[in-house]
Parts: structure tokens; sequence; C-alpha cells
């Protein structure tokens, strides 16, 4: 399945863990929890078919935001870490992926009650697969 793998990627990548240790969440962050840290989100998963059925290689946008407290230049930090994680070729259990393309990281910071949360992020667009048996 695509969002275990992807999270699998960025967890075994210590550019990311030395950032955000075990703090990667699929779209909801525990509030409570601290930064820096990574929110992953689906944006936009076309299922595209030939005149046999479904394509074998799919393609599905995933917004990655990194987050931080700190600075905007550890927020960037961490955009190029899971930059460098999620785009070259991988397999995770039955999940191929192709080389994958991105745009960003854009700057998206907001201030908040608590403080100024830096937010880098990326879109990274995922080509990918199931491995044949």
């Amino acid at each position: 399945m695509l969002q275990p793998a992807i999270i699998t990627r960025l967890e075994d990548a210590a550019a990311v863990t030395d950032l955000v240790a075990n703090r990667i969440y699929w779209v909801v962050r525990p509030q409570a929890d601290p930064l820096p840290a990574v929110v992953l989100q689906v944006i936009s998963a076309p299922r595209t078919e030939h005149l046999k059925g479904p394509n074998d290689m799919q393609e599905t946008t995933v917004q990655v935001d990194c987050l931080s407290n700190r600075s905007t230049s550890q927020a960037h930090a961490l955009a190029q870490a899971c930059i460098d994680a999620l785009i070259p070729v991988a397999t995770v259990g039955e999940d191929v992926f192709w080389r994958a393309s991105y745009v960003g990281p854009r700057d998206m910071g907001a201030q908040t009650q608590t403080g100024f949360i830096h937010r880098a992020v990326v879109d990274i667009t995922f080509r990918h697969g199931t491995a044949e048996e």
C-alpha cells in the first residue's frame, strides 16, 4: 500500500529521522507533539486506464509538509531530506516506485497562538505499482 510504503521510506532515511525522529504523520499531526515533523497527504490520485483495464503504473501526488518551530532553514533542510529519500527508484515490500518528480519547496509558514510555524511544502508525484509475482 502506498501510504505505509512512503512512511517506511522516510523512516529509513537517517537525514529525515535525525530531524524528526518518528514524527511522520499521514494527514493529522497530534497538536501536542513537538516539532519538527512531517505531515503527508494525497492531493491527486487519478486512476488511468487503457483499453484492457487499469494501467499497471499509477501516478499519485503527495503533499509533504515539513514543519519547524525553529527556522525556515530547518524546514527547508527537512524538505530536502524528504526529497532525497522519496525521489529515487525504490521497492518497499510489494510496492515498486519509479523515479518521482517534485515541485517546491514552497514557503507556507503561519503565525499560531504559540508562535510561528515554518512550513516548507513539497508536492511529490510518485509513479508506482505492485511487484509482479
